[in-house]
């Protein structure tokens, strides 16, 4: 089966790279994100507007993560879970590229209905025997045939900074719009690193996301199915990012101090009161929400904050 991909495999930011090859992907990724993030998708919403949309799974969180982490783990959080669950019954759901499978149990949490959860990776992590029960499975695939890992009949598909990793990034996504078509109802949120990625992690994965990438998801999608792309966060969360997580002592210190915890959580929230409203161009990370089936549309309910 041929790689279908967004991009042109060029350096895959994941191995030890030489000084030149590091320079290479800097400059590679950095014009390519300057020509292909071109007019605005038809749906390019700014979540979220003030850091009181972000409440109350403030005060549940530990302040130990990447700025951009910490804001998709409460996107998560906010989810409707049970308005989803109201219109699509019984959520099955397929993270691919599940790593430790942590968002398994996050979304457990979250949830205020049962859900069943299965994650896939190419490799098995040891965490896994912690997190599995019943309800929630981990197992491994070649990396290759997606479509071999849909055995359970899920409806809702997530990944979370998975898709940068996958070299056949398209593929899978195809695999997965055309497995959706053939239900009434699914739904499908990927977490991914927009062109700003690229000066916070350096070289990471095989690309970060501009609009050009996410138009040819787009025009994989099967009649019926829509797209929406929401913007995670501004410049203010981008320049907090590098003052942060670019520091290894600072990070040692958010990982274990509660003072500094406080202190990176007070300059968290003011970046994100302070951050203007942009797009794909200019966010801080990016949430794809692909759905079909749902009257009204899904994008304007998800979250319970934006109601």
């Amino acid at each position: 089966m041929p790689i279908e991909s967004t991009t042109s495999l060029f350096i895959n930011g994941d191995l030890k790279l030489n000084p030149i090859q590091r320079a290479r992907y800097y400059w590679h990724h950095y014009r390519r994100n300057i020509r292909e993030n071109g007019p605005p998708l038809a749906r390019e919403i700014y979540w979220p507007p003030t850091s009181q949309d972000c409440e109350p799974t403030l005060d549940k969180l530990t302040f130990n993560r990447t700025p951009t982490r910490l804001l998709c783990n409460i996107f998560w959080s906010l989810v409707d879970w049970k308005l989803l669950a109201q219109e699509m019954g019984p959520l099955r759901i397929h993270d691919m590229g599940c790593g430790s499978g942590r968002y398994g149990l996050l979304i457990r949490e979250a949830a205020t209905v049962p859900v069943s959860y299965h994650g896939f990776d190419i490799a098995a992590y040891d965490s896994w025997d912690g997190y599995s029960d019943e309800n929630t499975k981990m197992s491994t695939f070649d990396g290759q045939d997606f479509a071999s890992t849909f055995f359970e009949k899920p409806n809702l598909f997530i990944t979370q900074s998975a898709l940068e990793h996958i070299p056949g990034d398209l593929t899978y996504f195809k695999a997965a719009a055309e497995y959706c078509s053939g239900l009434d109802k699914a739904l499908q949120i990927h977490m991914v690193p927009p062109s700003k990625g690229l000066w916070q992690w350096g070289p990471h994965g095989w690309r970060q996301y501009n609009r050009t990438m996410l138009r040819k998801f787009e025009a994989a999608l099967p009649p019926g199915m829509t797209m929406t792309v929401f913007c995670l966060g501004g410049g203010e969360l981008v320049k907090l990012h590098r003052k942060w997580a670019h520091r290894r002592f600072l990070v040692k210190k958010i990982k274990k101090d509660p003072v500094y915890q406080q202190k990176y959580k007070s300059e968290w929230i003011d970046a994100i009161d302070r951050s203007a409203p942009v797009g794909v161009d200019e966010a801080a990370f990016l949430a794809i929400v692909v759905e079909k089936g749902f009257s009204p549309p899904m994008w304007q309910r998800l979250l319970k904050s934006r109601r």
